[in-house]
């Protein structure tokens, strides 16, 4: 049973890859054998796609949380860009600047990190 269920998910990647879906939406495909262990008369395979749970994360927009789950920094294009030529952190942001970014918490919106430089004489109360 292990075989025939090992099969059938190798042949569904290749059918996905094949299509030119790529290799990360293949990888979504599971399997998983009952009874884990041993042998029985009644032994089972399930294969099935993680694929409409993360086509439809994307879909719906779900909320984006930081792995701690306290606040999450994404750069904006006019931060630059990371010595590795990937996205720059805020820490990289703040060594390469010589500012610090600060964490700031609006009641009606979502937090902010503004750095000292770029603040207006309208807004002196960050």
């Amino acid at each position: 049973m292990r075989e025939a269920g090992t099969g059938l998910k190798t042949a569904w990647r290749l059918q996905i890859t094949g299509a030119g879906l790529g290799t990360r939406l293949a990888n979504s495909i599971r399997s998983q054998n009952f009874p884990r262990s041993g042998e029985s008369l009644h032994a089972a395979a399930l294969v099935w796609s993680k694929g409409p749970v993360i086509v439809g994360a994307h879909d719906t927009g779900p909320l984006i949380r930081s792995k701690d789950g306290f606040w999450l920094a994404i750069p904006l294009p006019a931060a630059g860009k990371s010595l590795r030529g990937g996205r720059i952190t805020p820490g990289e942001w703040e060594r390469r600047r010589g500012l610090r970014l600060r964490f700031v918490y609006r009641r009606t919106g979502p937090p902010a990190c503004p750095s000292p430089a770029l603040r207006s004489a309208r807004s002196s109360r960050c």
